[in-house]
């Protein structure tokens, strides 16, 4: 099903290098990952088009960065990147949790239920084929300092989450970068 999924969503959306769907974090390697929210030819801005062949009727949509699809596993991993290098202590990492962490819960609901409906919409993929289909979320952060803490704040935030994903993983932009080396992703 993943296979057909990433078949789909590739004739009709754009896929583009790491680094530019990492908002800037990651460096490339060979490979394409669909581009969700670029602001040009992302598949947020293509399902918000002017006219009333849009798919969504609505102003706003979050989601997460991109979403990787492991063919072999039959596994989509939605991912979401973020910069955390000026979280250096524990006020500041109080601050950014304040800031951002309703928005990440948005993004991941918003992901889950933005591409059941277009599947469903667009590719006549039920509702319960996608979500019976196994499903990841990773986290993944760049910083230079305070990694440890910010690791440990992840994941007692959004271990709660395991019930919308197989696993939810929170990666240094290394270990991450090392993850789709070794899976071929």
């Amino acid at each position: 099903m993943v296979k057909d999924i990433e078949s789909f969503l590739r004739k009709d959306f754009k896929f583009s290098e790491l680094k530019i769907v990492s908002d800037d974090i990651c460096i490339n390697n060979s490979n394409e990952y669909l581009d969700i929210d670029s602001e040009e030819g992302g598949l947020i801005s293509k399902l918000y088009k002017k006219g009333e062949d849009r798919l969504f009727k609505s102003d706003k949509m979050s989601s997460c960065d991109t979403i990787l699809f492991n063919i072999k596993h039959d596994h989509m991993v939605f991912i979401e990147f973020k910069d955390m290098n000026k979280v250096d202590s524990k006020e500041k990492l109080k601050e950014w949790n304040e800031k951002h962490y309703k928005s990440i819960l948005v993004k991941i609901s918003d992901s889950i239920l933005m591409f059941s409906y277009i599947l469903n919409k667009k590719y006549k993929i039920s509702y319960d084929s996608f979500m019976n289909i196994k499903k990841s979320f990773i986290y993944v952060y760049k910083t230079d300092v305070y990694k440890d803490k910010i690791h440990e704040h992840l994941h007692n935030k959004f271990s709660k989450y395991k019930f919308l994903f197989q696993n939810t993983l929170f990666a240094d932009v290394n270990e991450f970068q090392d993850f789709l080396k070794t899976n071929k992703l």
